[in-house]
C-alpha cells in the first residue's frame, strides 16, 4: 500500500498534501508526489505541520507553522462536526449511502474533509470511498482502498477532500462500493467498520 506526499506547497494554505492508503499510485505522479516518504521525525507532529524537505518529511519550522496558522484562522470557519462509530454491511457494487452523515449547514463555498479509520472483514479486497453533496459526487473525493489480505481486520487511515457550494440544507454524503477484487472476481458481501468519523465543513468566502 502506497503513501504520498505533495512536494510542493498549497501556494495558499503553505500546507503538503498527504495521502494514505493509495491503491492506484499513478494517479499520485513522482513529478509532484514523494511515494512512501520517510515520517519517522514527524510521528509526534500534527500534519499541519509536515513538509517535504527532499529527503524525509520535516516539521515546519516556526515562521512555516505562522503562516499557516493565520491562513487557517482567517478562512477555516467550522460549521459543523460530528465523530461517530458505525458498522455497515456492503451490499453492493454499486455507490450506497453509509448512515449517520451531516448537513452543511451554511450557505456559500465549502472545503469539506472527512476522515476516518476504516477496517473489513477477510472476504473484502477492494472497496471505494467517495463524498457526495445533494446527490452529486464532489469531485475528487473518491479514494479506492486496498484492504490486505494478509492483515484484513487492520484499521486504516482515511482522508476525502471535497469542494461544494454550500445550499445550507442540503446533505452531504459518504458512499462507498465493492469493487471488483484484485484477481478481477466478484467480491461477496462483507463487513465494513468505520471508527472514529469526523467530518469538518470550513467556508470559504
Amino acid at each position: 500500500m502506497t503513501t504520498a506526499i505533495r512536494k510542493t506547497a498549497n501556494p495558499t494554505s503553505g500546507r503538503h498534501d498527504y495521502v494514505e492508503a493509495i491503491v492506484n499510485a499513478s494517479d499520485y505522479p513522482t513529478s509532484e508526489w514523494e511515494h512512501d516518504p520517510d515520517i519517522t521525525a514527524v510521528a509526534n507532529v500534527d500534519r499541519l505541520y509536515w513538509k517535504w524537505d527532499g529527503t524525509a518529511v520535516v516539521e515546519m519550522p516556526q515562521v512555516e507553522k505562522d503562516s499557516v496558522n493565520e491562513y487557517h484562522a482567517e478562512t477555516t470557519n467550522p460549521i459543523q462536526q460530528i465523530v461517530n462509530d458505525s458498522i455497515f454491511t456492503m451490499t453492493s457494487d454499486t455507490y450506497v449511502s453509509v448512515p449517520n452523515m451531516a448537513l452543511v449547514t451554511r450557505s456559500g463555498p465549502c472545503v469539506i474533509t472527512v476522515t476516518m479509520t476504516i477496517s473489513a472483514t477477510s472476504n473484502l479486497d477492494i472497496i471505494s470511498l467517495r463524498l457526495v453533496y445533494d446527490g452529486v459526487a464532489i469531485e475528487g473525493s473518491t479514494k479506492t482502498i486496498l484492504i490486505d489480505d494478509g492483515n484484513s481486520e487492520a484499521w486504516i487511515s482515511v482522508t476525502l477532500h471535497g469542494v461544494v457550494e454550500s445550499d445550507g440544507v442540503s446533505t452531504l454524503a459518504l458512499q462507498t462500493k465493492i469493487n471488483l477484487a484484485s484477481d478481477g472476481t466478484s467480491q461477496a458481501i462483507g463487513s465494513f467498520s468505520i471508527r472514529d468519523k469526523s467530518l469538518i465543513a470550513f467556508q470559504t468566502g
